[in-house]
């Protein structure tokens, strides 16, 4: 059983991508109790304003043309496409950056504010050579870089935190962004020359316009579904938005761990549709007992080591744990499974999900006006289970066509 695993190339490919992200999320375990300690859940708070607004912001910033890359076979279309993700980032990035000065003006924005098109800017030039490196299987060097992006954004943020400045944690996000594009462009960036002759950004534009009408809308409506809450949450209860990005945080170790990886090796590996299929078939209850188990887990071990782990600051935490269960189980099988429909081309189906999904998660704050946080919360998890067994009812449908 060893043997086959070992020649198995999906497995090996995984094990490679998923061994640096191990060793990056149990040194992320290790700082945790210590950054809790060192930051309120009112940072936290602050925290995820920043994070909600920046991944909007870059998802726009390069117009998704960057999660084309590794589908394309051709070199000199891998090229127009990171060249057409790095023009609209850095335009963007100024439009953002002019925006916050003329903003200014006129009202009293909060100074870090400023951090929000720097970390926006870099998220987008992470995403678009994360792409450039799975196109070409350069695992190990994302393995790496995953690691590096732990520790020099985790030693940023406690640095930071011992000398008494409030946007340490701010600053450690951007800082992981920036270490991964650094780490994973650099040789894109010393052979430079060799593409320069390759480039048709219109031609590429059209062609590919696609991800910009409807990978963009999906991946906004995705993100505003979450954060737009939260940010709002933040008027009525922002230590409980504090709880809940940290609890987001850790039930997303087992998707950080391996979810993430199986889901772009899938991507990459199976551009037949028959293979995919295979794999999704054979792998998608493995990953619900996986997830649910170490989440379960996870979640045990929170309800009762709060305060020795976390702080006394934390000891609310418990109150919203277990809604967070069904989120995490949800979380992972989406975000790992759903890419199969960007491998059969259905990213408008996709975008209506998304687009669902965002009416159905505000809806408690429409309907209800009593226990607003435990409603999104238990809202949420209705959706990403509803999803889940979609993604399986849609992947066994399409597979049942497939096959006539």
């Amino acid at each position: 059983m060893i043997r086959i695993l070992k020649k198995n190339n999906f497995v090996k490919s995984v094990s490679i991508l998923s061994s640096g992200v191990f060793f990056a999320q149990i040194l992320m375990v290790f700082t945790i109790p210590l950054l809790t300690r060192l930051y309120t859940p009112l940072d936290y708070e602050k925290l995820t304003i920043f994070v909600g607004i920046t991944l909007i912001l870059s998802g726009l910033s390069t117009g998704r043309f960057e999660v084309a890359i590794p589908k394309k076979n051709e070199l000199s279309e891998v090229v127009n496409l990171i060249h057409l993700s790095l023009s609209l980032n850095i335009l963007f990035s100024i439009l953002y950056l002019t925006l916050y000065i003329i903003l200014s003006l006129f009202f009293d924005l909060e100074k870090y504010w400023i951090l929000i098109p720097i970390c926006s800017f870099f998220i987008g030039l992470y995403n678009i050579f994360y792409y450039w490196a799975l196109y070409r299987e350069k695992f190990s060097d994302i393995s790496k870089t995953r690691v590096s992006q732990v520790i020099t954004s985790n030693l940023i943020s406690i640095l930071f935190g011992f000398l008494g400045v409030g946007i340490g944690l701010l600053v450690g996000h951007i800082v992981n962004f920036a270490t991964g594009f650094f780490r994973l462009s650099k040789d894109y960036l010393l052979n430079f020359h060799k593409y320069e002759n390759k480039i048709n950004l219109k031609k590429t534009f059209y062609d590919n316009s696609n991800y910009i009408k409807f990978a963009t809308p999906e991946y906004i409506f995705q993100n505003i579904s979450y954060y737009l809450p939260l940010i709002y949450l933040t008027t009525l209860a922002p230590l409980v938005v504090g709880y809940i990005f940290l609890l987001t945080k850790i039930i997303n170790i087992p998707l950080n761990l391996v979810g993430r990886s199986i889901s772009n090796i899938f991507y990459l590996k199976t551009k037949d549709k028959n293979d995919y299929f295979k794999y999704f078939i054979k792998n998608y209850i493995f990953g619900f007992i996986l997830s649910s188990s170490l989440i379960g887990f996870m979640c045990v071990v929170i309800y009762y080591f709060n305060t020795f782990i976390f702080g006394e600051n934390w000891s609310g935490i418990n109150d919203i744990l277990w809604l967070m269960l069904p989120i995490g189980v949800g979380q992972f099988l989406t975000s790992t499974y759903s890419t199969i429909f960007y491998n059969l081309n259905k990213e408008k189906i996709l975008m209506f999900i998304s687009m669902f999904g965002f009416f159905f998660r505000i809806s408690p704050f429409i309907f209800f006006k009593e226990s607003i946080v435990n409603m999104f919360l238990i809202f949420n998890g209705i959706f990403y289970v509803l999803f889940s067994i979609l993604i399986f009812f849609l992947v066994y449908h399409w597979k049942s066509i497939t096959n006539r």
